[in-house]
């Protein structure tokens, strides 16, 4: 319900009041629904769930999962490994190793030490902190390792 009141100020100008009774926006109340964080948080988590179970079905052997993983997060791991090499032909490269790493090594995930992303995350800033320090060892005339 809304009330309005009004009248004029010392100086001649309309004043209005609104007054507006709305209903509690009190923590899970199924009046107001979820907050944005409860939102936030359960969309997190479904994605969460939905990475594992494209990890889990890509160590079983299907590419069409591990190619739906590859579209959902390969532009955070490109981002990640751009950062680190500063090119972009050498982080396209190094993102495409990081996803066949992913293929080889996708039953060795284990949930209990953190999400299928910051899982992918990992071996994608470990695999560019190695490309850069394979690269500055050959510029300093160091034998190069592989």
């Amino acid at each position: 319900m809304t009330e309005v009141s009004g009248g004029l100020t010392s100086d001649g100008y309309a004043a209005y009041r609104w007054s507006a009774t709305l209903p509690s926006r009190r923590h899970g109340s199924p009046a107001s629904g979820p907050s944005p964080a409860e939102l936030a948080r359960t969309q997190h988590e479904a994605d969460a769930a939905h990475l594992f179970e494209l990890l889990t079905r890509s160590s079983c052997g299907h590419e069409e999962a591990l190619a739906e993983l590859y579209d959902l997060t390969s532009s955070r791991i490109y981002g990640l490994v751009l950062s680190v090499v500063r090119s972009t032909d050498l982080a396209a490269t190094v993102t495409q190793d990081v996803y066949v790493d992913v293929w080889r090594q996708s039953a060795r995930y284990r949930p209990g030490n953190g999400s299928v992303l910051r899982w992918v995350l990992a071996m994608a800033h470990s695999k560019a902190v190695e490309r850069v320090r394979l690269a500055s060892s050959s510029v300093v005339g160091e034998p190069v390792l592989e």
